[in-house]
């Protein structure tokens, strides 16, 4: 009888160590990244987001404790020396064809800055730039709405 509370200890202990290894959260990845938290710029800034979202839009994913930190952040700090450098994630493609160059993209206006950040653009409008759509004219109702 000694032997099967001894037996029976040893299964409890083992389900036990299996239970606390399951509850833990899973990491693919430890978080090789150079960029300190108090860097991080969030790439995915609205609600839901997974490791698996995240890396699929090419930024890095690094759980962490700290307030206000974001876990999924463009792998990427901004070279300072750029002007006017609007964020990765606030660049409208001002060259969205094939060919950009600084020259292309200066003499449309707007900003040419690389970066590391896969499918970022390098040119793009200036933040405070006049870009979009803007009304000219009364509205007039069609048969497809105003």
């Amino acid at each position: 009888c000694t032997s099967f509370v001894s037996l029976f200890d040893y299964d409890v202990r083992i389900v036990s160590e299996a239970v606390d290894v399951l509850a833990r959260p899973f990491h693919s990845s430890t978080c090789p990244t150079t960029i300190s938290e108090d860097l991080r710029q969030d790439c995915h800034p609205e609600p839901g987001a997974t490791e698996t979202s995240c890396i699929s839009r090419g930024c890095r994913w690094c759980e962490t404790s700290a307030p206000n930190v974001p876990f999924c952040f463009y792998d990427s700090v901004e070279d300072p020396s750029c002007p006017n450098n609007v964020p990765v994630q606030k660049r409208i493609d001002c060259h969205p064809q094939l060919g950009a160059s600084k020259e292309a993209c200066e003499a449309k206006g707007c900003i040419w800055c690389s970066t590391k950040v896969s499918n970022a653009p390098w040119c793009s409008f200036p933040e405070d730039g006049l870009y979009g759509y803007s009304l000219s004219g009364p509205l007039q109702k069609t048969a497809k709405g105003w």
